[in-house]
């Protein structure tokens, strides 16, 4: 069986960031229970993560948990 090296010539840093946050959500996804939901939200938006959370409670109601 052969081995094979893999190389990054070229990764997007959005990109790159995009598939960590996907694989950390899917890992929290499963430790949350039923109709749990999380958001995704660039974080180039906010200059405090505290007002991503005002904007989620202000289009959806206050957090539950």
């Amino acid at each position: 069986k052969e081995l094979y090296t893999v190389e990054t010539i070229f990764e997007d840093p959005e990109v790159a960031e995009y598939l960590r946050s996907q694989r950390i959500q899917s890992i929290v996804q499963t430790a949350l229970m039923p109709g749990a939901v999380i958001f995704s939200l660039p974080s180039r938006l906010f200059e405090h993560q505290s007002e991503a959370f005002k904007l989620v409670i202000d289009q959806i109601g206050p957090v539950v948990g």
